[in-house]
């Protein structure tokens, strides 16, 4: 009866070591994964912010540079001194330049 007794405690704490280590892996697997998830989505977002920020500041500047070239058409600057000015190609000023002539 101390032998069967003590054979069912055995069995019993092997069950329940193996469960717990199976209950463990499968909870360190879902929280490594929803930690990884939410980790790759900060730094998407991160990543998206920066890109958005540089993409619009080289817009920004772009931009500034064909309102540059605009006035500079207007008040009758020629294009070769146009584009030394704003670094714009000529085909860029002449476009503008057409637009302007559409007006």
């Amino acid at each position: 009866m101390i032998q069967g007794r003590e054979e069912g405690i055995e069995q019993g704490m092997i069950q329940g070591i193996e469960q717990g280590m199976i209950q463990g892996i499968e909870q360190g697997i879902e929280q490594g994964m929803m930690q990884g998830i939410e980790q790759g989505m900060m730094q998407g977002i991160e990543q998206g912010m920066m890109q958005g920020i540089e993409q619009g500041m080289i817009q920004g500047i772009e931009q500034g540079m064909e309102k540059t070239a605009r006035n500079a058409l207007e008040e009758g600057l020629p294009v070769d001194v146009i584009q030394k000015i704003t670094g714009l190609d000529t085909d860029t000023i002449r476009h503008i330049q057409a637009e302007l002539g559409k007006r």
